[in-house]
């Protein structure tokens, strides 16, 4: 398709808005991992090794110089953390005991599918739509509340693990009345 064939575009308000929705779940995921990994990462034992790999520039050297931003959030600002593959090596960085990619390749409800693989796709299908503008015409609202419940299965799931790693008390969401699949 050489000239832009404006057919093409022409969707139905829902498959869009699902469409651009895509992007902002993945946000959500992103900015859970990387406030997660900043705060490990201010008590981590290993924060020197993490330190070492760090390329900050000018402007967070001197917003940490400031006071506006810390070392650490400076630091993760620099890790890609959208995929849970890549996002999981880092988390293990910091401790060997983490391990989000064992943890969210562990079966989910009988799905075929395992949180890790559905995560990686939906990583994918954000880039497809952010970086060659394609639309996914099969988007229905229905198949954006599965990747919505499959988004908090993942932050769920991961949350756990850290608790348990550090053998911390998880916040029960249960008695907040929250219970929506998880």
């Amino acid at each position: 398709m050489s000239a832009l064939d404006l057919s093409q575009l022409a969707l139905e308000p829902e498959i869009f808005a699902n469409n651009m929705a895509i992007p902002y779940l993945i946000a959500i995921l992103e900015d859970y991992f990387r406030s997660t990994f900043v705060a490990l990462l201010a008590y981590s034992p290993r924060k020197q090794q993490v330190f070492k790999r760090a390329r900050l520039s000018a402007e967070q050297l001197e917003a940490v110089s400031e006071g506006r931003m810390t070392i650490e959030a400076a630091v993760a600002q620099g890790f890609s953390l959208q995929r849970v593959s890549i996002a999981g090596r880092h988390f293990a960085e910091l401790d060997p005991k983490i391990d989000l990619g064992g943890e969210l390749r562990r079966p989910f409800r009988r799905r075929r599918v395992s949180i890790y693989d559905a995560m990686e796709q939906l990583v994918e299908l954000r880039h497809r739509i952010v970086h060659r503008a394609e639309q996914v015409h099969s988007l229905t609202n229905e198949a954006l509340g599965d990747m919505v419940l499959l988004a908090e299965a993942c932050l769920e799931r991961a949350y756990r693990h850290i608790t348990d790693c550090y053998g911390w008390d998880a916040y029960d969401h249960h008695a907040f009345g929250i219970t929506r699949g998880l």
